[in-house]
């Protein structure tokens, strides 16, 4: 994607050079960090496209008892997980449990080929680790959606970089959702005012 608005830009025909950077999903290994709401979404969408969908979710149930997913990893076998993900998906909630979860140890871990995506809350990862995995390619990319310190500040060296890209905290902020969070508020009225169970609720025990 990145390579496809260098082509507008440079208005050079350079087909070639961007299709041997080009590869499938089929056949790749996709781990998730995270199995609420987000997570199940993807795993659906991934395996659409063939991927072999793994989890770590502190709730590890069976994969037998999950949708798309080939195997659940419990918290404590999360470095593996992560050895064998093609891609990482962070879509866990941010708590004291996984504040800075994925550090410096756990992305060593990552093969050289591998991309890392957060869509959940930047202190998850630490970015100084994570810039460091990436500006010395350890890895191979990364895909920020979040981030610790939001907005952005202009000097990060995450912006330097070649192999990230980035997006201002807009992965679940679309047009349609105000219409969208103003009938789900709707639906959780009608079913308080009839003394029903309320969906979406947070338990702030767990933090989330």
């Amino acid at each position: 994607f990145a390579e496809s608005i260098k082509f507008k830009e440079s208005k050079k025909w350079n087909q070639r050079e961007i299709a041997l950077q080009n590869g499938t999903l089929r056949g790749k290994s996709l781990g998730i960090l995270g199995f609420g709401a987000v997570g199940q979404a993807l795993a659906e969408m991934a395996s659409v496209f063939g991927m072999n969908v793994s989890v770590a979710s502190r709730s590890s149930k069976p994969s037998d008892s999950l949708t798309h997913v080939n195997r659940v990893f419990p918290l404590t076998e999360l470095n593996e997980l992560i050895a064998q993900s093609d891609y990482f998906v962070v879509c866990a909630p941010l708590t004291k449990e996984t504040k800075g979860l994925i550090n410096r140890e756990r992305l060593s871990f990552m093969k050289e080929s591998a991309i890392i995506i957060n869509v959940a809350r930047g202190a998850i990862i630490d970015e100084s680790a994570l810039y460091e995995a990436l500006s010395q390619k350890k890895i191979a990319g990364a895909g920020l959606d979040v981030f610790a310190v939001e907005p952005l500040p202009e000097d990060s060296p995450l912006f330097e970089l070649d192999n990230v890209f980035l997006s201002p905290h807009i992965a679940g902020n679309f047009g349609d959702y105000t219409p969208l969070a103003a009938t789900d508020f709707g639906v959780n009225l009608q079913r308080y005012l009839s003394g029903k169970e309320l969906k979406n609720v947070v338990d702030k025990s767990l933090g989330y």
